[in-house]
């Protein structure tokens, strides 16, 4: 083989697993390109929220560290997110068996939560803005908006891939050939799921307030 041919070979594409398969040693991966480049991703998604995390720990020691209330409208969107997770599993197996009829409806469901999610956190921090909390007053109210913000943008990234599978499953395309692509979704919104609650409950300077103080913030968003 020559060395233009070398270097210039795609090793992820049929025809060059075909090739490769000739040669002992040089068997292609029997794993498929959209996994391999979903784990990818998810290594790189998972690098980035622990360089955030480390940045954060290191930062949390400083005096000038202050709490937020912890609304209860987070929990409320955990439950959202966790009903997404769910829903989605349910998909993946209602695709592995063909059913298209409850497909439809745990993909649709999943969807709604998801958007429900997002509007939620905005809320949040809406409610947040107006009680003072602006990122630029204390550290801790700029590492809430940026870890909850570069989460909530991971999700919108995943309902692109959500909205094409929900127009393949109403598209009348068979419930099988969504197989690959529902257990894809599932396992990243069961990703976006552990990351978030790894926010959520690992941050303990939001129960900092004193209870008549977090009782006043709770009250505001009612």
């Amino acid at each position: 083989m020559s060395l233009f041919k070398t270097v210039s070979s795609k090793p992820w594409t049929n025809d060059q697993a075909v090739y490769d398969n000739m040669y002992q040693g040089g068997e292609a991966s029997g794993i498929p390109s959209a996994t391999l480049g979903f784990r990818l991703f998810l290594v790189v998604v998972t690098v980035l929220f622990l360089l955030l995390y480390v940045a954060y720990s290191g930062r949390i020691v400083f005096p000038d560290w202050q709490g937020l209330p912890r609304f209860s409208l987070l929990w409320v969107n955990s439950l959202l997110l966790i009903g997404c997770s769910l829903l989605l599993w349910q998909a993946q197996l209602a695709a592995s068996k063909g059913d298209a009829a409850p497909l439809k409806a745990y993909v649709l469901l999943a969807g709604v939560f998801s958007v429900a999610f997002i509007g939620g956190q905005l809320f949040v921090w809406e409610r947040l803005i107006a009680l003072g909390y602006y990122a630029n007053v204390n550290p801790i109210n700029g590492f809430f908006y940026l870890l909850t913000g570069v989460h909530g943008l991971h999700l919108l990234g995943g309902l692109i891939v959500w909205l094409h599978c929900a127009i393949k499953t109403f598209d009348g395309t068979p419930a099988k050939a969504l197989t690959q692509t529902t257990r894809l979704l599932a396992h990243y919104w069961h990703f976006l799921l552990a990351i978030w609650f790894i926010i959520f409950l690992t941050v303990p300077q939001f129960l900092t307030l004193l209870p008549e103080e977090r009782w006043k913030a709770w009250c505001s968003l009612l």
